[in-house]
C-alpha cells in the first residue's frame, strides 16, 4: 500500500467546510459571535494536530511592559517559554513566546482583508519589537469575495511601529488554498 501525502493534505479543506457548518446548522443567524468563535476554535483544532508539543496553540494577548496586542483569534506560542496568565485556550504570553499569530475571519472581503492586514501587521510589529523575528502573521478567511480585489502575491509598503499606536503593513503577503473555499494569506 502506498501513502498518499497530497490526498491527505487536500482531505483537509473539505474537513473544515464541513466543521465550519456544525454551529450555524444549529443556530441559523441567532448569534453571529458564537458562530464566529466556533470559527476561530475549528482552525485552533486543525494546527494542534501536526505541531509539535513544543508548540501550543490558544488564543489572547501579547503583553508587553507598555502595552497589549489586539485579542488574537490563534496564538501559537512555545511551550519552553512562561506564561503570564492561561485559563483553557485564553493566554497572555511576552513577545518572545510568540511563534505566531492569526485572524480568523468567516468572510473576508477586500475592504475587511485591509482591516484585518493592518491589524495583524501591528501586532506583529509590535511582538517584533522585542528581539522575536520568527514570529508569524496570517489571516485565515473561511470564504472570501473571490478574485476581484484579491491577487494571490503582492507587495506591501512597511510602516514602522512607532510604539503601540502606529499601525504597519505587512510587507508581503502569500495566498494559500488548503481546500475547497478557505484561504489563508501569510503576512511575512
Amino acid at each position: 500500500m502506498s501513502m498518499d501525502v497530497q490526498n491527505y493534505f487536500e482531505s483537509l479543506g473539505p474537513e473544515v467546510d464541513s466543521l465550519k457548518q456544525r454551529v450555524r446548522d444549529l443556530i441559523a443567524d441567532a448569534h453571529w459571535q458564537t458562530d464566529g468563535e466556533w470559527k476561530e476554535s475549528v482552525v485552533r483544532q486543525v494546527l494542534r494536530r501536526p505541531l509539535p508539543a513544543t508548540a501550543v496553540v490558544g488564543r489572547g494577548f501579547v503583553v508587553t511592559g507598555q502595552c497589549a496586542t489586539h485579542q488574537l483569534d490563534v496564538l501559537v506560542h512555545d511551550a519552553s517559554k512562561p506564561l503570564l496568565f492561561r485559563d483553557g485556550d485564553l493566554v497572555f504570553v511576552t513577545p518572545d513566546a510568540v511563534l505566531g499569530v492569526i485572524e480568523v475571519k468567516s468572510r473576508v472581503t477586500l475592504s475587511l482583508f485591509r482591516e484585518s492586514a493592518q491589524k495583524l501587521a501591528s501586532d506583529i510589529n509590535l511582538i517584533r519589537l522585542h528581539p522575536n523575528t520568527r514570529a508569524f502573521a496570517a489571516l485565515f478567511a473561511f470564504d472570501d469575495d473571490g478574485p476581484q480585489g484579491f491577487s494571490s502575491t503582492g507587495t506591501w509598503t512597511r510602516k514602522r511601529n512607532e510604539g503601540c499606536t502606529s499601525a504597519g503593513t505587512p510587507t508581503s503577503f502569500h495566498s494559500w488554498h488548503p481546500g475547497i473555499s478557505s484561504t489563508m494569506w501569510l503576512m511575512l
